[in-house]
């Protein structure tokens, strides 16, 4: 049994989800597993689902969404989760069939490590625990009762975001941080740890002058916004920058360390199956080296897909996995010179001298490869001509690239051309963003929206967020 409040109000058995009926069910189911233990009384049941309102038969109503639950778990062939008290109803669960309490454990124990000095294992248990997410906590049902609750857990899971950006950053993933770090002080433009951390990502790759760019827009920010000025570790990072402070140095790198460096894989991917297994197969098969192309027009989830994908079959590459944005959409891709640079950084000992020529990297990163099983993650490719000089040299190894081009030019290469997604996959796409009441209560205005967006994934969930975050 796997109960969820870090998004929908939700109840999955076997992989398929139980029907809990409309919000007022899941209103109480909620309230009574977020006392899970304990008896919430019938007064305060009443409170959560109608707040100031509740109509006359108020407690025989409450009576009946009880009764329906239980059908509904029962129906599912699952153990009775309310039980009965004098003075109201309690939920009696095991402490990890609840999301929410899985989340708290991982986050305890991510602290720990982060506190003993671990950053890289810190790192990893933060995205487990953030990997548990699939939108806004509770799905936005409730009164003032279980909105302060979302609201506690809205703020750790930011809270819980920032400790492991500073993991990442303790471990030296700075260059793999700026995008994500970028968005999240856009989006969180107060959040002064945030900023801090990307002024000190930005410093480390030699952008000094766009850290204290990032320094000067927050406390525009927090004086016209909030009439407060920046506070003391804000404007230590800023003075540190501005006198090169070897304390904001990349930390050295332990011997033997080895790179993880996939991001996070999107929490509500859906769909593509086939797509998955067929690079599941490819890229476990054992002989010559794996290639993977995944190529599509912009948004139709190449990325997502190489990501899912990769994170499955991590374990089979138990030497690391390297992860690399190439740019080749933008206006300045990435060289390979630049990007066989960072590589070399990343697998060799701090303070290694970098060979001067392309054909130099090129080679001593086949060598350094040469005999090890790495995953190479190479994010949208501009063309072959820029992805060859990063191949490894031989088997052991494999890649996936992303492109929007389909890069027929590689040798040896499987082709994944990614179309738009299924109907039935985009519509669940919507549900776990914007809701399931949301999207069934109107499925032929979810349809229209599905068609009005082409079926690509990113316009999906551009249409999805806003619904969400509209009534």
């Amino acid at each position: 049994m796997d109960l969820r409040l870090l998004g929908p109000v939700e109840v999955w058995s076997g992989g398929r989800q139980v029907p809990l009926g409309g919000a007022k069910p899941r209103t109480l189911l909620a309230a009574l597993l977020l006392e899970a233990g304990r008896v919430v009384t019938a007064d305060r049941l009443i409170e959560a689902i109608w707040e100031e309102d509740p109509p006359p038969t108020a407690r025989g109503v409450l009576q009946t969404y009880v009764a329906s639950l239980r059908r509904a778990f029962a129906g599912a062939g699952l153990p009775d989760v309310i039980v009965s008290h004098r003075l109201g109803y309690l939920a009696e669960i095991a402490p990890d069939a609840l999301d929410r309490n899985v989340f708290e454990r991982l986050v305890a124990q991510g602290r720990h490590a982060a506190g003993r000095g671990r950053p890289e294992e810190a790192a990893e248990t933060f995205r487990k625990a953030l990997g548990l997410w699939r939108g806004e906590a509770l799905g936005g049902i409730g009164g003032a009762y279980l909105r302060a609750e979302a609201v506690r857990l809205e703020e750790l899971r930011l809270a819980v975001t920032e400790e492991r950006v500073a993991a990442d950053l303790a471990a030296g993933r700075d260059e793999q941080l700026i995008d994500e770090l970028a968005e999240l002080v856009a989006l969180h433009p107060a959040r002064e740890r945030l900023r801090r951390d990307l002024m000190v990502a930005l410093y480390r790759v030699g952008r000094q002058a766009d850290a204290l760019a990032v320094y000067q827009q927050g406390r525009q920010v927090l004086v016209e916004e909030m009439g407060i000025e920046p506070g003391p570790e804000l404007r230590r990072t800023q003075e540190a920058i501005l006198r090169s402070d070897a304390a904001l140095a990349r930390p050295a790198r332990p011997g033997g360390r080895l790179p993880r460096q996939l991001p996070s894989p999107l929490p509500d991917f859906t769909g593509r199956e086939q797509e998955v297994a067929a690079l599941r197969d490819h890229l476990t098969r054992v002989g010559a080296m794996p290639i993977c192309v995944i190529s599509g027009q912009g948004g139709a989830g190449k990325s997502a897909l190489a990501l899912r994908a990769a994170h499955e079959i991590a374990h089979a590459y138990p030497d690391g996995q390297l992860h690399v944005e190439l740019r080749g959409t933008t206006r300045t891709p990435a060289g390979a010179e630049e990007v066989l640079g960072r590589l070399l950084r990343e697998l060799e000992a701090p303070g290694t001298p970098l060979p001067f020529t392309l054909e130099e990297r090129s080679a001593r990163y086949r060598t350094l490869l040469a005999g090890g099983r790495r995953l190479i993650v190479l994010d949208d490719a501009a063309s072959e001509a820029q992805v060859r000089p990063l191949l490894p040299g031989g088997e052991g190894c494999a890649v996936i690239v992303t492109s929007r081009n389909r890069l027929a030019g590689l040798s040896g290469a499987m082709l994944v051309d990614l179309g738009m997604l299924p109907a039935g996959s985009a519509i669940d796409l919507l549900v776990r963003i914007a809701g399931e009441e949301r999207i069934t209560g109107d499925a032929e205005a979810a349809r229209q929206i599905v068609r009005q967006c082409g079926g690509l994934p990113l316009a999906l969930r551009v249409a999805g967020a806003r619904l969400a975050s509209r009534r």
